[in-house]
């Protein structure tokens, strides 16, 4: 029986707007969340999680992911045949998983999020539930982020192949060894590029990072689906007695509300399988006559008011709806009243964390200052 529970649709709320703050305007759009656990709910399933600790000590673990561009994008002509297929495989993480259970001959006993995110954290609570294994409260990233190579195991040196690939048309690849992360990665973003060909929701899911328990506990940043649980909990309770809702999440993430305004602009290019680009956000309130950009790689990794820096990577810089509710790069628009939220992301500040996830890893000509010392306080 898993330690936290998913009991209501209040519950379920929560915990998907949480991970979804917690995505740093990627990670997987919360309405996605919501609808796979919609369907876990209907289906009968029982939600939650569990400590690491809680598994057998000769036990293993593996990661579940989506994988693929947040970009929108149209049809294209290069997956025309996928549409001739005549079913859609409605669970492509769990066959992922069994896949690489049938690989490599190890049964998986709990499954880990690579992220934080409305899709990719969710999805995997889902996915536990109809394997019938431990989902383990942790992630590998306490955010999230574009690359595989920026989350905990990579970092530590852990080989992340085999890794079991399963699209919703039925196509399965197994990649079975890649001399790097970097190129793992890239043979995964090439599948999911011809999954969403013909369809772009269309989701391709893949199992890997399969580690023994204390591998696992080792790179896991412990607890960050209670903790998303409990921030969602948090805004909707100062939402409900009229306080700020953004506000509400700074304090609960231990960081600043450090920008208001209206979304003016948001310039982007979808570029070898992420979407790259910059939100402009015009102010308004006391924010009035500010301007503030936020420069993002699927996820948010800059952020700026009036060119003075104020956040980079590691990190957590978030976009917020007015009203509390998170934001997705994919889907924000012009017009539309947020505020923005950055918070320390300690775990990742150490120096080979810095090295794929800090400012100079994505070109941006900052140096890393913690949030707390650029904001000042």
């Amino acid at each position: 029986m898993a330690r936290v529970q998913l009991r209501t649709w209040e519950d379920v709320e929560d915990f998907v707007y949480g991970v979804s703050i917690l995505g740093t305007g990627g990670g997987g759009r919360p309405e996605l969340g919501l609808s796979i656990l919609r369907k876990s709910l209907d289906d009968g399933l029982t939600l939650g999680w569990d400590d690491v600790d809680s598994l057998p000590e000769d036990s293993h673990t593996a990661c579940i992911w989506y994988m693929g561009s947040i970009a929108p994008v149209g049809k294209s002509r290069a997956g025309e045949f996928l549409k001739f297929r005549d079913k859609v495989f409605p669970t492509p993480l769990v066959q992922a998983a069994r896949m690489l259970e049938e690989l490599t001959g190890t049964k998986i006993d709990g499954v880990v999020a690579l992220e934080m995110g409305g899709s990719n954290s969710t999805a995997v609570v889902d996915a536990a539930a109809r394997l019938g294994v431990t989902c383990v409260d942790g992630d590998y990233a306490g955010r999230a982020v574009p690359e595989i190579v920026q989350i905990k195991p990579a970092i530590d040196g852990a080989r992340l192949v085999p890794i079991a690939v399963c699209d919703q048309w039925g196509n399965k690849v197994y990649i079975v060894d890649s001399p790097t992360v970097e190129g793992a990665e890239a043979l995964g973003k090439m599948v999911s590029t011809v999954t969403k060909a013909p369809e772009s929701t269309t989701l391709c899911g893949h199992a890997g990072v399969l580690l023994t328990k204390a591998d696992s506990r080792k790179s896991l940043a412990p607890g960050t689906f209670t903790r998303a649980g409990r921030l969602g909990k948090s805004i909707r309770e100062a939402r409900n007695a009229g306080k700020d809702p953004v506000e509400a999440a700074a304090s609960f993430l231990g960081g600043w509300a450090v920008f208001a305004g209206v979304v003016k602009s948001m310039t982007w290019e979808s570029r070898d399988g992420y979407m790259y680009g910059e939100t402009h956000i015009e102010g308004t309130g006391r924010y009035i006559g500010k301007r503030c950009r936020v420069w993002y790689k699927n996820e948010n990794h800059g952020l700026w008011v009036d060119d003075r820096l104020l956040a980079t990577s590691p990190d957590i810089i978030t976009i917020l709806y007015e009203d509390g509710l998170p934001t997705n790069n994919s889907t924000l628009k012009e017009g539309q009243r947020v505020g923005v939220v950055a918070s320390p992301n300690q775990a990742f500040r150490t120096e080979a964390a810095l090295a794929v996830l800090g400012p100079a890893h994505f070109g941006l000509g900052e140096k890393y200052i913690p949030v707390e010392n650029l904001i000042g306080v």
